[in-house]
């Protein structure tokens, strides 16, 4: 493949995400926390499987819109639950602890698959997308276990982005990663 469609393959993660949280981001505070976060675990193992079975480029692409969906559920859906479970007055410790998290999930799936591949030489099938094809379906199932602390509300599913006081700056270094 050329530049072009690495790009495209790469864009196609950014096409899943950006309509997802603008499009989707009053979800969770329709239907509950603990309903997107799954579904986004979902996406990944789907995106996954995709790729492990079908390995080409136009599967490449579906996968990251697929990625892209489930990042922009679980980013809405897990600041608002990480801020009801931590309480209002830990707004900004909350939103860290997101960021934090996605960032290092970011970089982590990369580095796992990156040190599988070293250790297992060029594969289709790495041991990381295995340890993630088994524990993703159950860390899913758990989080619908996940205790409810919000209170649905009939509001717009479409949300322009909000970063709360003193928060900004963690938004700007999870758009960077």
């Amino acid at each position: 493949m050329g530049a072009t469609a690495v790009t495209i393959a790469f864009a196609a993660y950014v096409a899943g995400l950006m309509p997802t949280l603008l499009l989707l981001g009053g979800l969770s505070d329709r239907i509950g926390r603990r309903l997107p976060i799954t579904i986004a675990l979902l996406l990944g193992t789907v995106a996954t499987t995709l790729l492990v079975l079908w390995p080409n480029w136009g599967s490449l692409v579906f996968a990251r819109v697929l990625l892209g969906i489930g990042t922009g559920l679980a980013t809405t859906s897990g600041t608002a639950y990480m801020t009801e479970i931590m309480g209002a007055d830990s707004t900004r410790r909350a939103t860290l602890i997101v960021t934090s998290a996605t960032s290092l999930g970011f970089g982590g799936g990369a580095l796992a698959t990156g040190v599988s591949l070293a250790l297992q030489g060029p594969n289709l099938v790495p041991a990381s997308f295995i340890v993630l094809l088994a524990t993703a379906p159950i860390l899913a199932l758990i989080a619908l276990k996940l205790p409810r602390v919000d209170i649905p509300k009939r509001v717009s599913l479409l949300r322009l982005p909000v970063f709360p006081t003193g928060t900004w700056v963690f938004g700007v270094a999870m758009g960077l990663a």
